[in-house]
């Protein structure tokens, strides 16, 4: 599935969300208010409000076509994917209103 920039599911099969979105690193904020899942799958964070144990909801993290000349993947620039959980955490707290 993919995540719109409205932060709506699209489906490519039928399937329960948490199959298609497959939920894979977690990291939680420095007040330990909310916890961010990064969902692979749908190219998405979800924030999750710990204390109520809900999905405040999807930070859709966009699309890249890789196939366009020019996109293609720097390997120099994998290891800095090697520390999801900061890089999540980044993001989570940028996309974060005020």
């Amino acid at each position: 599935g993919q995540v719109s920039q409205s932060g709506d599911l699209k489906k490519k099969t039928p399937a329960t969300f948490a199959q298609d979105a497959e939920p894979e690193w977690i990291a939680v904020d420095r007040e330990s208010h909310f916890a961010y899942v990064c969902l692979q799958e749908v190219n998405a964070v979800a924030e999750i409000d710990i204390a109520d144990a809900t999905v405040r909801r999807i930070i859709p993290l966009g699309y890249k076509d890789f196939g366009e000349a020019g996109s293609g993947i720097i390997p120099s620039l994998i290891k800095s994917c090697l520390g999801p959980l900061t890089a999540i955490t980044s993001i989570a707290q940028q996309a974060r209103p005020n």
